[in-house]
């Protein structure tokens, strides 16, 4: 594997004392070098600020994350699954706008999402064929029932419909599951975090039970040449220090774990 971009962070994990202008600034002052926008419509900034902040601040965006509310709408035959639909349709018009390539989605929410359903993969198949149109990779990334993600990344061979692993999500939800021997073929997007395998915590990675050399080890068998993005959220108190200190000690932890995938195997 290759990593191009360098270290990245989310750019909305438990900074809301910051606004996104401070928050930018300070990502680019402790050393990242690339950023994950959250793609929703509830911050106070519009997408297109969002992603001018980033490239004010000569951060590059490894890609942008889907507004995961309400999720399970798009199964029903609904007019929530609908309007979904169409704010789906929204985001990826977005990313053809401000030269996006790829964006990451959830295909349910929650532990009792709906079953798989025609209405549901046809909307998939809107979504999937605009986003092809305009060249844009969708990562479907590993949540809480791992079923139907499974299912639709065994029905779409298409070469824009990849995957992004959560590797704390993997912790918690399917420790069963090697999600990167079964897609690391098609890794478009990587999210980093620990836990202690009982709840998602988003921990930095030096805490949990996530052993990071074997994580490396697994990563350097795929082709995956993106970012590194981590998803660690500060918990600390309203205080730009601390959050500063914070953030130092991410990104000192990404390079250490990008060193351990540069080792030779």
């Amino acid at each position: 594997m290759k990593i191009k971009n360098g270290i990245g962070i989310s750019d909305a994990n438990g900074f809301p004392f910051l606004s996104c202008s401070e928050r930018f600034r300070l990502y680019k002052e402790c050393g990242f070098t690339s950023v994950m926008i959250w793609w929703g419509e509830d911050d106070s900034l519009s997408r297109e600020e969002r992603v001018g902040l980033a490239r004010i601040n000569n951060l590059n965006i490894s890609n942008v994350h889907s507004d995961f509310y309400n999720m399970n709408s798009i199964w029903l035959d609904s007019v929530d699954g609908n309007y979904k639909f169409n704010k789906l349709l929204q985001e990826i018009e977005d990313c053809h706008k401000y030269n996006i390539n790829t964006i990451v989605m959830h295909l349910t929410n929650g532990d009792t999402p709906p079953e798989i359903s025609d209405i549901g993969l046809k909307r998939l198949d809107g979504i999937f064929e605009l986003a092809l149109k305009y060249g844009i990779t969708i990562a479907l990334e590993n949540v809480r029932k791992p079923e139907t993600l499974i299912f639709v990344l065994e029905k779409y061979s298409n070469s824009n419909v990849n995957f992004c692993y959560d590797c704390g999500h993997e912790n918690v939800w399917s420790k069963d599951i090697d999600w990167l021997k079964l897609y690391g073929d098609r890794l478009s997007a990587i999210h980093l975090h620990n836990n202690y395998g009982e709840t998602d915590d988003h921990l930095s990675l030096s805490q949990g039970l996530i052993e990071l050399e074997g994580l490396a080890n697994k990563l350097k068998e795929t082709e995956y040449e993106g970012s590194l993005n981590i998803e660690s959220i500060y918990k600390g108190v309203h205080n730009i220090e601390k959050l500063r200190v914070f953030l130092e000690e991410l990104y000192e932890e990404g390079i250490k774990f990008s060193e351990l995938l540069l080792e030779e195997k």
